[in-house]
Parts: C-alpha cells; sequence; structure tokens
C-alpha cells in the first residue's frame, strides 16, 4: 500500500472526508498519467473516493466513481466482496438522488451478488412503486431476485469493553475464510465448492473499534466475533447505523454480568449453553462416525487383531490402536499423548 493511499485512508477514518478527498484524487490522477497499478488496486480507489463523496454528500458524483469501480472490477475479474459494496453504494446514492431506475438496476445487481444489506429489500420495494410498470424489472430479473441466497442469522450483545457478534454459519473450514475488520466494518467471505462465496458484513457499526485488540473464532456451528470497543464504557443501542457517542449512556458495571440475547419467550435461555451443546452434538456426530469404523473393523477381524487391537489400546491408555499383533504381542505399547501434550499419572 502506497503512503498516499494510506494517508488518504487514515484521514477518512479520521473523518477528514476533504483532505481523504484530495488524496484520493492524487491517487487517481497518478494513475491516469501513467503510474503501474493493477485494475483491482485502481478499482478500490475510486470505490474508496465514492465513499468520500458520499460522506461530502456529493451524491453524483459517489455514484460515477462507484459506476467505474464496477466497469474496472468487471474487466479484471477483481473481488467479488467488493463488487457487490460498489453494487449496492451506487443503488443507494441514485436512490437517494430519486433516479429511481438507475437505482433499482444498481441493487438487483448487488441482490444478485449476494448482498445482505438490510435496507435493500425496502428500497427496492420503493423503486418498484414509483417506476412506471413498464420500467419494472424483467422476468428474468425477478428470477434472479428470488434465487438470491437467504439471509445470514446473526445475533450480538455488549459489555462495558466489547461488542460479541455470532455470525451462525456451520462447519466453516479457516482455510476458506476471510475477515476484514475495520474500524467501522466486519464482514467475512466463506469460499465454497460451489462456486458462490457465502458474504457477510456489517457495515457501518454503530460506533468505532479497536481492530488491533479485536479477534475472532471459528467454531463448529458459527463465527463468533470479539470487538473491542474504541469508545470503553459506552451502550451501543443498535449494531449497525451512525450513532452519536456524545449522546450514549454508559453501559453498567455489574459483578458477574451475563449477557442474554432478546426472546421473546416468557422462560429465558441461556443461548450460551445452547451453543455448546450444539458444538458437542457436531462432535459427537464426527466421533460416532469414527467408533463405527473401528466397531467394524474389530466385528470382522480374526482373533490375533482382535488381541492386538485390545492390548494396544488398554496399554497405551486410548493413545494407539493396533491390529498387527506381530508387532505388539511381544512388548508392552507405550502411551503416546498427541503431539503438543503430555502424558500424566493420574492426580499429577
Amino acid at each position: 500500500m502506497s503512503e498516499l493511499y494510506q494517508e488518504a485512508n487514515d484521514l477518512f477514518i479520521d473523518e477528514e472526508y476533504s483532505q481523504a478527498l484530495t488524496c484520493y484524487d492524487k491517487l487517481i490522477a497518478g494513475v491516469q498519467e501513467g503510474s503501474t497499478v493493477t485494475p483491482a488496486l485502481l478499482a478500490e480507489y475510486y470505490y474508496k473516493r465514492g465513499l468520500t463523496h458520499q460522506k461530502l454528500d456529493q451524491l453524483q458524483l459517489a455514484s460515477a466513481d462507484c459506476t467505474k469501480c464496477i466497469e474496472w472490477l468487471e474487466k479484471s475479474e477483481g473481488s467479488s466482496k467488493l463488487l457487490v459494496k460498489a453494487a449496492y453504494r451506487m443503488g443507494l446514492c441514485e436512490f437517494k438522488l430519486n433516479n429511481y431506475n438507475v437505482a433499482q438496476e444498481a441493487l438487483l445487481k448487488a441482490e444478485k451478488l449476494g448482498s445482505v444489506e438490510k435496507d435493500l429489500a425496502s428500497m427496492l420495494e420503493t423503486c418498484k412503486a414509483k417506476l412506471p410498470k413498464s420500467q419494472e424489472p424483467s422476468t428474468s430479473q425477478i428470477e434472479t431476485t428470488q434465487a438470491s441466497p437467504a439471509k445470514i442469522r446473526h445475533e450480538w450483545y455488549q459489555t462495558d469493553s466489547h461488542v460479541y457478534v455470532s455470525v451462525f454459519i456451520k462447519k466453516v473450514q479457516p482455510a476458506n475464510l476471510t475477515v476484514e475488520l475495520l474500524p467501522r466494518e466486519v464482514s467475512l467471505s466463506v469460499k465454497q465448492t460451489s462456486g458462490t462465496d457465502i458474504q457477510f458484513s456489517l457495515e457501518p457499526l454503530a460506533q468505532e473499534i479497536d481492530v488491533s485488540q479485536s479477534a475472532y473464532t471459528v467454531l463448529s456451528t458459527k463465527v463468533e466475533f470479539s470487538l473491542k470497543k474504541a469508545n470503553l464504557g459506552f451502550k451501543w443501542s443498535n449494531l449497525e447505523g451512525d450513532e452519536d457517542t456524545t449522546s450514549s449512556s454508559k453501559v453498567a458495571s455489574v459483578p458477574n454480568f451475563k449477557p442474554s440475547y432478546p426472546s421473546s419467550s416468557r422462560k429465558p435461555k441461556n443461548w450460551d449453553a445452547l451453543s455448546r451443546e450444539a458444538e458437542k452434538e457436531a462432535e459427537a456426530e464426527e466421533n460416532s462416525g469414527m467408533n463405527a469404523v473401528f466397531q467394524k473393523i474389530y466385528r470382522d477381524a480374526d482373533e490375533n487383531t482382535r488381541r492386538a487391537m485390545l492390548k494396544s489400546f488398554t496399554e497405551s491408555n486410548g493413545t494407539c490402536l493396533s491390529t498387527d499383533w506381530k508387532d505388539v504381542g511381544s512388548k508392552r505399547v507405550e502411551t503416546s499423548p498427541p503431539e503438543g501434550m503430555e502424558a500424566r499419572k493420574w492426580g499429577q
């Protein structure tokens, strides 16, 4: 990342939008003068400048930059995640300008690509109501909209120092997961063998987070985020949106605080306990599959193989299982704990 780009991003985060805009202008002008920049990075420049125009209420310029971003991404087969964001942002700007036809086209594109923005459906409904029948989406567009992925369930709670967000996606492989944490944004992308990535984002967050002290954990039933509040002790009224920190109330410090999720049930539920139970069930399913394999091997084995399995498993305290009686029959099978673990006698 160039120093000028870093400076522009820092100014944007500090809400110095006019100065940030000057930096983004210089970056894009430099590219046009012949500097070597990849199409994907140039698309990112346009998107960031478009965001800055939007913050300055320059909606036409913001929409134009998002259009440029989309064009460069489609030429270079760049980030699908950025393409979704640019299409949504363009649609939002055109919607605010009352250009409902252009807004509808951009928003439909964002929905087709998997956007999960919560106001997307309501804006599309408004566009449909505002436009004449002749300008309503075509049959192919409607079919695409109906085939768009379902919303991803997520829940959140907070303490005086952190906001905890659970995104419920099962059996995520860490190698297929991409996470981005920014002061006012949390997003993730999960690669799938089908070729259609799972996309989820929270933007903008209600207040800023400390990215350096925030983290995430991949569990069998969900991806859990631990977001450190930049303004400690202040209560977030919502997870997303623009919130005035000066009017935010303090979170009461309660000893042994145990947060709970909102529920319409008269009897409160312990969601953490339910989550742990679901994880145990998932692990039990995996273990039951392995046990079935070992039981079949033992059932179909000859006498010497059975003796080898019993002897090795018993003497190694469950850390080794051999089917070779010649190897284990004449010696004691020592305990062999997994790598990184240490075998100890009971009570040590």
